[in-house]
Order: structure tokens, then sequence, then C-alpha cells
């Protein structure tokens, strides 16, 4: 497996882990959906420019964001959708060390972002900030 798909497949071994009270159901970019349920994650992966450590070469570092967003129905208070999006923020907490063959995929950090309503959803952004290594 490449370095790339190694990230991708660290990551989103740790969101088939996630576990919500209650559960929701995780919808990927990658794969559309005509409906959406009342309630999800959604997940979508943005990966950054590799950048080399050193200048006479050396191992590239990988960083990037694993986007997970909250899609609740709208009818409540914000901080009800802010608590729910902290248990997924929590699922990845800084310097938690995912691997995957000789990859290493760090969380860095996880910040909660400022919920919109889409439709009928109101829709919170928890972005995963991480950085990887071989």
């Amino acid at each position: 497996m490449s370095p790339e798909a190694q990230v991708v497949a660290a990551l989103m071994a740790r969101v088939k882990k996630l576990a919500l009270t209650p559960a929701l159901p995780v919808l990927y970019r990658e794969r559309p959906t005509r409906t959406r349920p009342e309630a999800y994650v959604e997940v979508d992966y943005l990966p950054n420019r590799s950048e080399r450590r050193y200048l006479s070469g050396g191992r590239l570092d990988r960083s990037g964001i694993l986007q997970l967003t909250l899609c609740l129905p709208i009818g409540s208070h914000e901080i009800t959708h802010r608590e729910r999006a902290a248990q997924v923020a929590a699922h990845f907490p800084a310097d938690l060390r995912l691997t995957e063959g000789a990859m290493i995929v760090v969380i860095e950090k996880t910040d909660i972002g400022r919920g919109l309503p889409d439709g009928g959803h109101w829709r919170t952004p928890v972005s995963v900030y991480y950085r990887s290594r071989e």
C-alpha cells in the first residue's frame, strides 16, 4: 500500500471505531447517497502537501485534516450540538498515534467549528489535524 493510502487507512480505521451515544451512521464523501438520515456524521479527508524534514533528503512528513461534520436535526439549542460534536472530537485526542503498515499518524489537535444550518440539518464541523511519518 502506498504511504498516502496508509494514512487514509489509519484514519478511517479510527473513524470506524467512533462510538457515539446514541449511535449515528457515518457517511463518506466518496460514497454519495440520495437520501440522508435524520442525524449522521459526514467524513471528508483533506490532505495537505507533504514536506521534507531535511534539505538533504530524508523522510516525508504528510499532514492534513480529517473533516468530520456532525449533522443533527435543526431545533435544538447550539449547546446540544456542540456537546455531541465534543463526543466526536474526544475520539481523536491530541497525541493519539495510529499505525498502518510502516506509517505512523499522530493527531495534533481537534477543533470544533461554528455550526451552520443546511436544509433540515444543523452542521457542526469537527476538524482533526494530523501529521504522519514513515
